[in-house]
């Protein structure tokens, strides 16, 4: 088994709980989805989001493997918000670069699952306040929506850099509650999710993914403190899965 192939079975057992041991004490993630639906509430109450026409309920056939009982599946449209950006007649072009201002992020700068700084190009500050959607929250999930479709980085907003700008292929997850960013970010470095991503792209000369169905993903999730234990041991084994590479 080479490294890539051992680093994906272990993502796949995290997803489906066989990574670490449940424990009856943890709080279920009903109650955390519960708590995740108030916050989104109290957002589209606020004015901060829009409303969104109600999920489909999850169905029997749909669900792929089973999870432990503490555990809930939701659609990704639960538990995070997805934004385009703006690609109005303002959209961001050449003679906008300036040589330092706010990140404007292509899919070149997608390094390691996190955004790099190191090349990106910048547009002024009175640029990016010209724009309507596509503007970045520190532990905002990057998704390319063409070309490599489904990889996904995040941003960590940085003493230089508070925000950013994403590119018209892409798309913004930000999660309703950030305590839950760390253990989805293994989420989608998995097979499941890779696969998932895999049936629902189209075109063939250059394969594209409807933001509709990013938004339709199901997510195993589960409880808050089992996440924290998942992230915990996937940092100790993922890097001894790289040397055998």
């Amino acid at each position: 088994m080479t490294g890539q192939q051992l680093k994906n079975s272990i993502l796949q057992m995290a997803v489906q709980g066989k990574l670490v041991p449940q424990d009856p004490n943890d709080e279920p993630a009903s109650v955390l989805l519960e708590r995740i639906r108030a916050e989104k509430e109290q957002l589209i109450k606020e004015g901060k989001i829009k409303k969104e026409k109600p999920l489909a309920e999850i169905a029997e056939d749909e669900i792929p493997f089973d999870i432990p009982e503490s555990w809930k599946w939701v659609r990704l449209s639960q538990i995070a918000i997805l934004e385009n950006g703006d690609r109005s007649g303002k959209y961001p072009v050449e003679k906008d670069y300036v040589d330092f201002g706010v990140p404007f992020f292509g899919a070149k700068d997608m390094c390691d699952a996190v955004m790099s700084f190191d090349n990106v190009r910048y547009i002024s500050m009175e640029k990016f306040a010209e724009l309507g959607n596509g503007k970045l929250q520190d532990k905002d999930f990057i998704c390319l929506l063409r070309g490599s479709v489904g990889k996904c980085a995040l941003f960590i907003a940085d003493e230089q850099h508070h925000t950013g700008f994403i590119c018209a292929q892409m798309v913004i997850i930000r999660c309703i509650n950030t305590a839950i960013c760390h253990y989805l970010a293994s989420f989608l470095a998995s097979p499941f999710y890779l696969r998932y991503i895999d049936s629902k792209v189209t075109g063939t000369a250059v394969r594209q993914l409807p933001a509709k169905e990013l938004g339709n993903v199901l997510i195993p999730l589960p409880p808050l403190a089992e996440q924290k234990r998942i992230v915990a041991k996937l940092e100790e084994i993922l890097p001894l899965c790289e040397r055998l590479k």
